[in-house]
């Protein structure tokens, strides 16, 4: 059979032509997303061209020699082992409260290097191996074994800050010690925090290093204007952060600075099909997919921790509804013709509209638009009691509201379904006993929405809100039920809707023994002590409840209330 080509077939006697091969790691970024071959030709490459990709985007790879990779990975085993030996030991010991903790994060040099005087005050001598802490005194990053330990407790808890998940890219650059490649400092090091405070028996030691970090890198970025998306995403787990460690103020004005910051980013205005807001941005324009999604991704988590936090604490919202345009979900196509309005925030208040049946939505996209109800009804709620019934504006938005929190409640997924994090992919049933923690979190946001808005009109007298609310209630206790169970499920925001439901109990309790109905309410006794466990769970879940024994009297002497 004749070979059609232009060099000249080979007789036996001369050698084989090989066939050239593409060094590892000079894979476009979408070859190598996609895990196909990539002919590494630039400015782009074959198969990019072949599928008409938007971008072909290089991403330069240091490559290191096989006998110091190895070398790094048996150090990294070693330390890992000395890690886990040695908090082992000192899992029993309370952390020691240091107060040079508060004001460790803003001592620095002039010249910008970490300040060795601040070095010290890192606790040192708690059971803890010198070839784990002889990077404490350095810039250099932690070894290998201390990072996968550090990485796994992030995978464990990285439900609590998004449910559209970090690709395996995102973790492996941890291991670049390169500050200048891959993911910044700043991001690395607030991704270390969040986990060590995640585990606090055995790695809360490590705290004030990595805030201190944290500090100083994120100073860094902004100078710098420096991968200014790894800062954004550094603010949010720094404000978490503090959140979980009750500096509440720190945190609230953390999350705010960072969603002004996210706005002038443009990650506000992600749509087709420019993907970029109309005014000036901080971030370059880009059509790449995997950086959009990224975009799309961060700018949720800050939305939804932003509005969880503002309703919880009765303040106001740092952007309007109406401004935001970024899409739930990136389309198919970059280029769709979508309309936006069924797409972003606004849609989910227009009645009949499709972007309240959920079913089909991926985790992320739930999770956002269950916030967006809780907050918008935390809004609409308490100011009900005073509006006439002449407010005819006001009573539509209230109706538009709870029809869609109606539907979004009839259209969740099964708490025994796998979450989606595709917008295509099939419906899993899961196949243990266990609910996925992913979707019990909607169906108590939804539910705590319900409540928000139906309970202060529910303690004036309003019959069909009383209903509304006390069937909410309801609905919460089986998924708590579950929860109690599985501790590694637990957010923190949940504290807040159970304390509600908990409230509105005790009022129907209280109502029910008005009206001498003494065994309908013998039957909320239970619901309460379902709740009240996992209110107590929390550091500050007892406060939260306290109030209700004034009043309600005759609830004081029952066994596990308060």
């Amino acid at each position: 059979m004749e070979l059609i080509c232009d060099i000249k077939a080979p007789s036996t006697s001369e050698p084989r032509m090989k066939v050239k091969r593409v060094k590892k790691g000079t894979a476009c970024s979408a070859c190598h997303a996609r895990k196909r071959r990539c002919d590494a030709v630039k400015p782009k490459c074959g198969p990019c061209t072949r599928n008409r990709e938007q971008e072909c985007v290089y991403t330069t790879l240091k490559l290191k020699p096989r006998t110091l990779i190895l070398q790094q990975k048996i150090e990294g085993l070693e330390a890992q082992v000395e890690l886990l030996q040695s908090t082992t030991d000192t899992a029993r010991l309370n952390p020691i409260y240091n107060p040079h903790i508060r004001t460790l994060s803003t001592r620095f040099t002039r010249t910008g290097a970490l300040d060795a005087s601040s070095r010290t005050l890192v606790p040192h001598s708690h059971g803890i191996g010198t070839s784990i802490r002889s990077w404490w005194s350095t810039d250099e990053p932690p070894p290998s074994g201390l990072i996968n330990v550090l990485v796994n407790i992030f995978l464990e808890k990285e439900h609590q800050q998004t449910h559209d998940l970090r690709p395996s890219d995102f973790y492996l650059s941890l291991y670049d010690p390169n500050p200048d490649m891959g993911l910044h400092p700043a991001l690395r090091n607030a991704m270390f925090l969040w986990a060590c405070n995640c585990d606090p028996n055995h790695l809360s030691q490590l705290e004030p290093l990595f805030l201190r970090r944290t500090m100083y890198y994120s100073n860094k970025s902004l100078a710098q204007a420096d991968r200014l998306l790894d800062f954004v995403e550094a603010q949010v787990l720094l404000a978490m952060y503090y959140l979980d460690k009750r500096r509440y103020l720190q945190g609230l004005r953390g999350i705010a600075a960072t969603m002004a910051f996210s706005v002038a980013c443009g990650l506000h205005a992600l749509r087709p099909p420019a993907w970029s807001s109309d005014s000036a941005s901080l971030l370059p324009r880009t059509l790449c997919r995997i950086e959009l999604r990224r975009r799309v991704r961060v700018w949720w988590m800050i939305f939804t921790i932003n509005r969880l936090t503002t309703s919880a604490s009765k303040i106001d919202s740092d952007i309007e509804d109406d401004r935001i345009q970024t899409l739930w979900e990136l389309p198919p196509e970059l280029d769709s013709a979508m309309e936006l309005h069924s797409s972003t925030v606004s849609s989910l208040f227009i009645r009949d509209n499709k972007a309240t049946y959920v079913y089909n939505d991926t985790a992320n996209a739930i999770r956002s638009k269950c916030t967006a109800l809780v907050d918008r009804a935390a809004r609409i709620g308490p100011t009900a009691p005073s509006i006439s019934r002449d407010d005819h504006a006001f009573w539509e938005r209230f109706e538009q509201l709870d029809e869609a929190i109606r539907q979004v409640a009839s259209s969740l997924p099964s708490l025994f379904e796998e979450p989606r994090f595709e917008t295509h992919a099939l419906h899993i049933e899961l196949q243990t006993n266990t609910a996925s923690k992913f979707t019990t979190f909607y169906h108590i946001l939804v539910c705590d929405a319900a409540i928000a808005l139906h309970g202060p009109l529910a303690r004036t007298g309003n019959i069909a809100s009383r209903d509304a609310c006390v069937r909410a209630c309801r609905s919460i206790t089986p998924v708590v039920r579950r929860l109690n169970g599985q501790d590694d499920s637990i957010y923190s925001y949940l504290i807040i809707p159970c304390a509600r439901a908990f409230r509105e109990f005790c009022f129907e309790y209280r109502r029910l023994l008005t009206i001498n109905e003494t065994n309908e309410a013998q039957l909320i006794i239970p619901e309460l002590q379902t709740l009240s466990r996992l209110i107590k769970a929390f550091p500050v879940g007892g406060g939260m409840i306290e109030p209700m024994k004034s009043v309600v009297p005759s609830l004081r002497n029952i066994p596990g209330l308060f």
